[in-house]
């Protein structure tokens, strides 16, 4: 072989060695960079869970809170109002933990209980039956919608004693599927019920319901609460549909007088322009003074994490019984 031939060869080999070499560094490049980009996303990943941990037990201790504050003052009538009116808790943020905790607090007393509209022997509660007709009328929604309601409850519903305690029951009404409660589901305070509605969402399950019903009644109903509706909290369309000795003025201007006049007895309702010493004894048994029953929802916020938990609890005196709590 020619010394010309050979250098040939020798310069094909080294250029066949180094395009190996190029493409060998290139795969290495690629592996190493797939490998640093999963590494950092793997990282984010921890990162992000770890922080939605720490932003759910942000929101446990914000629900905590707000348990604490409405057991300290959900005796006191005027402290109650002065906590809400100052929003201390009523949907308030506050820094909490390194993070930051958002609370909201309904009390269900300013709803009526949708569940309380048939007795367990399928007579119609006719109470709540006509104050739920006022309210569709003050509402500006068709009267048929209650006799909707009434017929899907009759057919849709089991029964339920001793509600003071916890349901032992329901029916799925979606599937037709009975699953036994375990403590801390929702529940009624008292009396024996036909009660399909597990949610408010349900009621949109009745034939008739349209969303647009749906959307209005879901502000003036609820499925858990006492049944008593809280003079000092319900908006004047609940107000007005607890009597027809009630006018709309009147339920608007006992709205106006109780924001800086907490309402602290039934006969201190005697002083609101339009309620006469008939219509106070007409709602007297109808109405509450301070919840029982209130609604939380906790929501945590860490580093770009969020959680929130909504929660029922009934404050019947001694330490907050837990109905219901779930994390979202």
């Amino acid at each position: 072989m020619s010394k010309y031939a050979l250098k040939d060869r020798v310069l094909k080999d080294h250029g066949s060695a180094l395009l190996y070499v190029i493409l060998v560094v290139g795969l290495l490049s690629a592996l190493i960079t797939g490998f640093i980009v999963k590494t950092k996303e793997y990282v984010s990943r921890t990162g992000y869970y770890e922080n939605r941990v720490k932003a759910y037990y942000i929101a446990k201790s914000g629900l905590n809170i707000a348990k604490y504050l409405i057991s300290e003052y959900n005796s006191n009538i005027t402290e109650q109002n002065l906590l809400f009116k100052d929003m201390s808790v009523y949907q308030n943020s506050y820094p909490l933990l390194g993070g930051t905790a958002k609370l909201f607090v309904y009390p269900q007393g300013t709803k009526f209980n949708v569940n309380m509209l048939i007795y367990a022997n399928g007579t119609v509660n006719e109470t709540l039956y006509e104050e739920l007709r006022r309210l569709l009328y003050v509402l500006g929604l068709p009267p048929i919608l209650l006799n909707d309601i009434e017929v899907f409850m009759q057919k849709n519903s089991l029964s339920y004693t001793d509600l003071s305690s916890n349901f032992t029951k329901y029916v799925n009404i979606k599937t037709g599927y009975n699953q036994t409660l375990s403590a801390g589901e929702p529940q009624l305070e008292s009396g024996t019920y036909k009660a399909p509605f597990l949610t408010v969402r349900d009621l949109m399950l009745v034939p008739g319901m349209k969303y647009k019903y749906y959307y209005i009644l879901k502000n003036f109903l609820c499925v858990n609460s006492s049944g008593l509706i809280n003079i000092n909290y319900a908006p004047y369309e609940v107000i007005y549909s607890l009597s027809p000795l009630i006018s709309v003025s009147a339920a608007k201007e006992l709205v106006s007088y109780r924001l800086n006049n907490p309402i602290t007895s039934v006969a201190g309702i005697t002083i609101v322009p339009g309620f006469n010493e008939s219509a106070a004894t007409a709602v007297s048994p109808l109405i509450e003074l301070s919840s029982k029953y209130y609604k939380i929802k906790a929501e945590g916020y860490y580093r770009g994490a969020h959680i929130s938990i909504s929660a029922l609890y009934y404050f019947g005196g001694g330490l907050p019984d837990k109905m219901y709590e779930k994390p979202f």
